[in-house]
């Protein structure tokens, strides 16, 4: 099921491999598995994860993975000293970035009336690890994230395992442009409600990103491997095992709070070798909605913003067009 096991080998069998694995997913998910049916990246209402708390805090899915979606679990899985982010290397490790906030700035400077939200946010996001954003490689390693869990086409498949390679070679983990990207455009986007203006005041940025990992984060689907044979919630999981942490959805679980406000270890975030590319994202995500202040501080919608389907994990704008008063 995971990019780790089967994807980055791109050998003859990868077709019949990402055909099958894809399958098996719709299958399951018209048999009632409501992570199946996650997977296959076409519920793109965030609720729709929701309805994977219902079996429990801690389940096995048709795909063989152990689902937490409940808050208390999740929170519990997320510290578990046994339970290890089950991405390939090259999407994970320390970011090496130039200045995050003169490439926001400069991103920011340079806009025209009408812009793309999710276009200025992607050229901020690589240009702040010094790549160029015209650059294909960085756009064919960004399904890396998503293909985790939700096998991509494969032509897709063999672009983005080129472009991890070479990403790899520069020293860059290849899910910090994507991550920042996805974060930095959904914060801007929440401050857009339909036609109506939003005002981008100095200092309001700390908040709007922190309700966006809250209600939109950029890693719904967390994929973990059990170092050892654990118990979580009442579970007992096998040493090997793969388990998924639905961000997004034990966010939304008010239960986990003890006191229903929702002010309590909100919102849930990766730790481990994702503590880097989640700090470098929320910086950048912060810079450029502070220099949105500063240079464009009304912006409105000028047409509907538009997810990324087949991407379940970071389930990504294409795109949000705005216009700047």
């Amino acid at each position: 099921m995971l990019l780790a096991n089967h994807e980055l080998d791109p050998g003859p069998g990868l077709d019949r491999r990402l055909q099958l694995t894809r399958g098996l997913h719709w299958l399951f998910a018209a048999q009632g598995d409501s992570f199946a049916s996650l997977l296959r990246g076409y519920d793109l209402d965030p609720a729709a994860a929701d309805e994977a708390r219902a079996p429990g805090p801690v389940w096995q899915s048709r795909t063989g993975a152990w689902v937490v979606a409940h808050h208390h679990a999740a929170l519990a899985a997320l510290a578990h000293p046994d339970l290890v982010v089950a991405l390939p290397g090259q999407l994970l490790g320390d970011c090496r970035t130039n200045e995050v906030r003169t490439a926001c700035e400069r991103a920011v400077a340079s806009l025209p009336g009408k812009f793309d939200v999710v276009e200025l946010a992607w050229e901020a996001s690589v240009s702040a690890l010094g790549g160029d954003p015209a650059d294909h490689v960085w756009r064919a390693a960004a399904p890396a994230l998503d293909a985790a869990l939700c096998p991509q086409s494969p032509p897709t498949t063999r672009r983005m395992l080129a472009a991890l390679a070479e990403l790899t070679d520069r020293g860059v983990p290849a899910s910090a442009a994507p991550i920042a990207a996805t974060l930095a455009a959904d914060a801007i986007a929440s401050q857009l409600t339909g036609d109506r203006w939003a005002h981008f005041a100095p200092g309001k940025e700390k908040a709007v990103v922190t309700e966006t990992l809250r209600d939109e984060p950029p890693v719904h689907l967390l994929p973990m491997t059990a170092a050892k044979a654990i118990s979580l919630a009442g579970a007992d999981i096998d040493a090997g095992a793969a388990v998924v942490v639905l961000l997004g959805a034990a966010n939304r679980d008010r239960r986990g709070s003890g006191d229903g406000d929702g002010d309590v270890d909100w919102p849930l975030v990766p730790g481990g070798r994702l503590s880097s590319v989640y700090a470098f994202a929320r910086d950048v995500a912060e810079s450029l909605l502070a220099a949105l202040a500063r240079r464009h501080p009304r912006l409105r919608a000028d047409g509907p913003a538009v997810r990324s389907r087949r991407a379940p994990v970071t389930r990504p704008l294409s795109r949000c067009p705005v216009v700047s008063a």
